[in-house]
């Protein structure tokens, strides 16, 4: 009980679990932000988390961007896109790594 967890289902039937992670025993998913982009600059993200609560990120020239799996630049994300963010441990408002989902439904 407690344990902060992901799901991962499929967009076709979202009650069909393919994957079930236990995120605090998980270092690398530990440190991770999922929601929705509100607006990105080369050095700063605006997203909405799980919960709709509005907060930012600052981004360096060190911050792996990709959507859809392919690389890009943070300007390129669209409002309303699904993200992952990675934020440096101990600093959450540092982001690593921006994943975001413009195509594949099956985005965890």
């Amino acid at each position: 009980a407690g344990t902060k967890i992901r799901v991962t289902t499929l967009s076709k039937d979202p009650d069909a679990v393919t994957h079930l992670e236990a995120i605090a025993s998980n270092k690398l998913f530990a440190d991770t932000h999922d929601g929705k982009v509100v607006s990105a600059t080369a050095g700063r993200l605006v997203m909405t988390n799980i919960d709709g609560k509005e907060h930012a990120h600052s981004l360096s020239t060190d911050t792996k961007v990709t959507c859809d799996g392919k690389a890009c630049k943070a300007g390129d994300l669209k409002a309303g896109l699904k993200i992952r963010v990675t934020t440096k441990k101990g600093d959450e408002g540092s982001a690593t790594c921006i994943e975001a989902i413009d195509k594949d439904s099956d985005f965890a």
